[in-house]
Formats: C-alpha cells, structure tokens, sequence
C-alpha cells in the first residue's frame, strides 16, 4: 500500500471492460456496504481514468473513526487515498502541490469528515480547498461531506447532502 504507480502508467488491456472502458474500481459497479450502514452506488461517470475512487480528508483527532471506514472501503477493493496507505508516495514530497493534486484531479470522490478539528486545521482546509475547486467544475456531486459534529465548514452550505456519522 502507497506504491502508487505513475500516473503516465498505460493501463493493461484487462483493467478494461466489455465495451472498451476502463471500471473506476476493483469492485463491479452496484450498491456497497460500507461501515457506516449507508449504501454507496459506484457507477462509472465518465470514461476519465483516476487513481483513487475516493480521497479521505479528515483532521487527525479523527483518525480512530475514519481508520475503521478506510479498512472497510480497501475490504472492498475500493481504491482510495488514505494518508496512513500512501506513506511511501507522501514521503520527501512537496505535500502541498501532491495533496493539491490529489484532491482536485486524482480522485473521483473526496470525502470530507467534518468535525471541529477539521475546521480548525490548516492542512484540512487546504485540502477542502482543493477538493472545493474540483467540485466547482465538475458536474454532479465529487465532495461528499460526512458530519462527526455540527461544526460549519466555509463554502459547504448547509443545502449539501451528508452522512450524519452519530446518527450510524
């Protein structure tokens, strides 16, 4: 885990499905079960390759609880960016400029613990920064917001959809 390869990489021939277009993950497209009780549909929007399915941005003080969603996701053959998985990639990196890129081109989904730590910290906020600039230009939703608490988030109105993480 976090021996990411390049992503100039070409992908091989049986990475693809019937029709020629490569799957967004290792899982077949349907309804999944993560541990949070939700149901999450993964469905190929486009025919843009990414190297994650999901991207996880959480402030550390979460940890604990997004470790356990992290295991589960990667049980499920979910390809996802997880600080803990990519040690390897994050190490001697410019994280700023990688984080960057991870948020806003590299995933197909950001996922965003909301918390008052995550409100509160400066990497967190560069990356809901980030993954905010790709929602602006994407359609359909890409920054999907968990809440661990009520805690405001700047530029996530309160008309976004999210999983309630104390109601599960």
């Amino acid at each position: 885990p976090g021996d990411r390869p390049s992503s100039s990489r070409q992908p091989s021939s049986r990475a693809y499905q019937e029709d020629g277009r490569r799957p967004s993950s290792r899982v077949r497209y349907g309804a999944i079960e993560p541990p949070c009780g939700y149901s999450i549909w993964v469905t190929p929007a486009s025919d843009q390759v990414f190297d994650y399915d999901v991207a996880l941005s959480y402030a550390g003080e979460d940890r604990a609880y997004v470790g356990q969603i992290a295991m589960r996701l990667r049980e499920l053959g979910i390809r996802l960016f997880y600080d803990e998985y990519a040690a390897a990639e994050l190490w001697g990196n410019d994280l700023y400029a990688l984080l960057d890129d991870v948020y806003r081109k590299r995933a197909r989904f950001a996922v965003v613990f909301v918390s008052r730590h995550y409100a509160s910290k400066p990497w967190t906020q560069h990356e809901r920064q980030s993954a905010q600039a790709r929602a602006l230009t994407d359609i359909g939703p890409y920054l999907l917001p968990v809440r661990l608490d009520d805690s405001e988030l700047p530029g996530l109105r309160p008309t976004v959809g999210y999983i309630d993480a104390r109601a599960t």
